[in-house]
């Protein structure tokens, strides 16, 4: 029963690797099918976001830089007049820093945030829903492709056998008009 059953195995396998020959037509409206563009593009957020929710697990640097401004501050021109002063030389300094600049380097590393885990697994999750999704979208549209082909084929033959019946359908019609002008037939014919 075994070998029996090989050659059509056989030909049901050479009939899976035959070219497709609506494939072009398929590819066509994968890539130009605004839907399906936009099925893509969701895609690529969905992965986007799995990256965010993974570079959550590395440590993180922040700067912070700041100028504030100063109240009471040394004056230098208090320390340095008095020596001028004393050396007889006639100048005056009044030097405060009304702003200090301020700058951290901030590193953090989180140890174990299980909320950090369950954004990732489910960014995963949703990347993974909506690449099925964008799947199945594709082959909804590989389907619509296929059946507006047969649909038209279907259309042409229909149009072929009408055409080609209209010739049979006139000879009909002049050869019941010779037998009726005969008085071979009667009107009805």
């Amino acid at each position: 029963m075994l070998h029996s059953l090989t050659p059509f195995m056989l030909s049901v396998a050479a009939l899976s690797q035959a070219p497709d020959p609506l494939g072009h037509l398929v590819a066509e409206a994968l890539r130009n099918n605004l839907g399906f563009a936009t099925e893509r593009l969701v895609e690529r957020r969905r992965a986007a976001e799995v990256s965010e929710a993974r570079g959550l697990f590395f440590p993180s640097v922040t700067l912070e830089s700041r100028y504030s401004e100063q109240d009471g501050t040394l004056n230098l021109g208090d320390l340095l007049n008095p020596v001028y002063a004393r050396l007889d030389f006639p100048m005056r300094v009044d030097a405060t820093l009304p702003l200090v600049h301020e700058s951290r380097v901030r590193v953090t590393q989180p140890v174990f945030n299980e909320a950090i885990r369950h954004n990732y697994r489910l960014a995963g999750q949703r990347h993974a829903a909506q690449r099925h999704h964008r799947l199945a979208a594709a082959r909804r549209l590989a389907a619509q492709v296929q059946i507006a082909y047969v649909s038209l084929a279907a259309a042409r033959n229909a149009a072929a056998v009408y055409e080609s019946s209209l010739a049979l359908v006139s000879e009909n019609e002049r050869v019941a008009e010779r037998l009726l002008a005969a008085g071979r037939a009667t009107p009805d014919a």
